[in-house]
């Protein structure tokens, strides 16, 4: 019972609605930048984990649904974006909290019987890849970085209008969001230069 409880308190920060308050109380109020970023990524990392699952097309078990299950869409997803959070900040209690916060994700998904070890460290696993890959594209073409997000994106979608007989509805709505963040990013770059 107890367990259950537990389960069910870590499972909450991996929910789509506590992400995004999340993302837009720091957005409002902590560090705009960031969770832009942030809300940025954790949209490519939807449409990245789509194409995945469709690519190893490993089941979910039958009674939980259809659909893949490799890797963890939950595990993946809260990976991309607590661990974008704590690379930007040292405070080291904030990384301590955050380590505990993915354990006990991951650990509320295999207790439920949602995933297993190999599904939750797949999530875990593509998570850090596509975080390393995005501070790629941060680095070598900051001023472009969602442009060229947006443009993998799209050929992730073209990949999976291939892969799947319909694309799931929330890779769509991901793909919206991307281009919807696109559109904000260039509304405030062109009147960045008005405000300084």
């Amino acid at each position: 019972m107890f367990a259950d409880y537990l389960a069910d308190f870590f499972l909450t920060f991996s929910q789509l609605t506590a992400i995004c308050f999340i993302s837009l109380t720091g957005f409002l109020f902590i560090n705009r930048k960031l969770f832009f970023q942030a809300a940025s990524l954790g949209a490519f990392d939807i449409i990245v984990n789509v194409a995945l699952k469709g690519t190893f097309k490993v089941p979910l078990p039958v009674e939980i649904g259809s659909g893949y299950a490799f890797p963890s869409g939950h595990m993946q997803f809260a990976t991309v974006f607590y661990l974008w959070l704590i690379l930007s900040y040292s405070f080291w209690p904030f990384r301590v909290i955050t380590a505990i916060l993915l354990t006990g994700i991951g650990a509320g998904l295999i207790h439920y019987g949602y995933h297993n070890l190999y599904e939750v460290s797949g999530g875990l696993f593509f998570g850090i890849l596509l975080i390393a890959f995005y501070r790629y594209l941060l680095k070598k073409f900051h001023a472009h970085t969602l442009r060229l997000l947006l443009m993998v994106a799209c050929f992730l979608m073209l990949y999976n209008a291939f892969i799947y007989t319909l694309i799931p509805s929330h890779a769509w709505s991901a793909f919206y969001v991307l281009w919807g963040l696109l559109i904000v990013e260039q509304i405030r770059l062109k009147f960045e230069p008005l405000s300084s």
